[in-house]
């Protein structure tokens, strides 16, 4: 009988852990080619001192603004339809990260003060944060003409209250209210040229996503907050199809083992599949 036992801890340790190491992957990028799927996203930058519309612009640029004007010109970027493409959930499975990479490529030098014609600095950090106020509310690729840094789809954003800093008596501008730090992928900001390719991941953040609930996006700030500093990413616009934003990412459906499996793994095998689930995510 104990041998038995055993030999039934092994098998269902095997499915299990069979089960937690099969991957899927999609790799996604606007038009498509090489091994991205065609997949419309949204880009652009919002500025709370006023409501330009940027969507249409080739690239994403952000800025640090001090004082009122804080957090300054905030690039936004996301997939409106993620988790009709990737489900949160399978067969009442949570759905478990195991990568997610982002593929940006720079705008301007940003090697050296006033490169490639700017006044501003490049900064020594980029933070790339998980969006907290949903702007993503419409088909892939058509919200980022519908927002800016004074509304949200015609909409204040997360804080009704807060003014416009140039004093026009708007309120439910874009704050750090809408937006997480948490968490947040900080790279270099200063040491790319024009066309040089920058790989982020943000696996974690994208782990975070899914386990909200909430397709926002994400977000790039200006990492050290000191007024002139900026830093520009091609965006889904760029005549140059290599150059515009791409996402790979693998994952996989973490198994709820039956009733009956539970007892016989018990909770000393539990714990065993619970370091490994959590060394995987992390």
């Amino acid at each position: 009988m104990r041998s038995l036992a055993i030999a039934g801890l092994a098998v269902a340790l095997g499915v299990f852990v069979g089960q937690a190491a099969f991957a899927d992957s999609i790799a996604l990028r606007t038009g498509g080619g090489g091994i991205y799927t065609d997949a419309a996203m949204d880009d652009t930058w919002v500025e709370n001192w006023n409501n330009a519309d940027y969507s249409l612009v080739d690239f994403v640029w952000v800025h640090w603004a001090a004082g009122g004007y804080a957090p300054g010109r905030v690039g936004l970027l996301g997939w409106a339809d993620l988790f009709s493409r990737v489900s949160p959930t399978s067969g009442g499975n949570p759905i478990v990260i195991d990568c997610a990479t982002l593929h940006l490529t720079s705008a301007r030098n940003m090697t050296s003060p006033g490169a490639g014609g700017q006044s501003n600095l490049p900064p020594p950090t980029v933070v790339m944060v998980r969006v907290t106020t949903p702007w993503l509310l419409g088909a892939a690729g058509t919200n980022e003409g519908n927002v800016n840094g004074q509304q949200n789809h015609g909409l204040p954003w997360a804080n009704a209250s807060a003014p416009d800093p140039n004093g026009s008596g708007i309120t439910g501008v874009f704050t750090a209210a809408d937006y997480t730090a948490a968490g947040g992928v900080v790279f270099p900001g200063n040491v790319y040229s024009v066309g040089d390719p920058i790989t982020i991941n943000f696996t974690n953040l994208m782990q975070a996503l899914y386990d909200n609930k909430t397709n926002a996006g994400f977000g790039f700030i200006v990492g050290n907050q000191v007024l002139g500093k900026e830093f520009d990413a091609y965006s889904s616009e760029a005549e140059n199809l290599a150059y515009r934003p791409a996402l790979e990412m693998t994952y996989h459906y973490a198994s709820v083992p039956e009733p009956a499996m539970l007892l016989l793994l018990g909770t000393g095998a539990m714990g065993i599949m619970g370091c490994i689930r959590r060394r995987r995510i992390s």
